[in-house]
């Protein structure tokens, strides 16, 4: 939604998607403890699947699809400023979380660790997911939900097809309720002060 700063309008356009995949690795990054028995790790996004072939000692961040939430579809028109704009657009963004490490157990133990991870923390404030952005992508009055679902048998078979990877056990993460702003003004007539009657003829 709409953050004023000195003034300044500041809107939650498309760099909330980004926003919010940089803040789900902060929270893995920040919380991970190296040096316990999952050993260290780094964590990184990747753009497909393909990529991730090889890599050791890596959690990747895949975003890989968006759905439109149709709960929010209905919302009522935002104020901004004087002027009346469209409703946002809300998002729900669908990531894929791996661990890719050599040893079977260390790669349990550490997709244990990411799943307790979005159990203890279902939601991330607004200050959370604005820490790294130049400009706030969200108000201080919204947040996201972090949602561990299962994946849906029509994206495995679309991975299958796309990238032709075995991928070993991973978190199926849902951030809900992302809002991206409109830029359109809703344009408003003025007061009807008159009205004009015509009779029309039938031929």
């Amino acid at each position: 939604m709409a953050v004023f700063l000195e003034g300044e309008e500041v809107m939650a356009t498309y760099s909330a998607i980004s926003s919010v995949t940089k803040a789900v690795i902060r929270l893995f990054d920040g919380g991970f403890p190296r040096g316990d028995a999952l050993g260290s790790v780094t964590f990184q996004p990747v753009i497909g699947l393909e990529l991730s072939e090889g890599l050791i000692d890596i959690v990747t961040v895949f975003f890989y699809r968006f759905d439109i939430n149709a709960s929010g579809r209905t919302a009522r028109l935002s104020q901004h400023s004087d002027k009346r704009r469209k409703p946002p657009l809300p998002l729900d963004l669908f990531y894929i979380i791996t661990p890719w490490v050599g040893n079977p157990d260390r790669q349990q133990r550490i997709l244990g660790w990411l799943l307790q991870t979005i159990h203890d923390n279902p939601a991330l404030p607004p200050q959370f997911l604005n820490a790294d952005m130049e400009k706030p992508s969200f108000d201080d009055t919204e947040s996201v939900d972090l949602v561990c679902e299962p994946i849906k048998l029509q994206d495995i078979f679309t991975f299958h097809d796309t990238y032709k990877v075995r991928f070993p056990a991973s978190m199926f993460l849902t951030v809900k309720q992302v809002r991206i702003d409109s830029e359109v003004d809703i344009e408003e007539g003025g007061l009807v002060q008159t009205r004009a009657f015509t009779m029309g003829g039938i031929q």
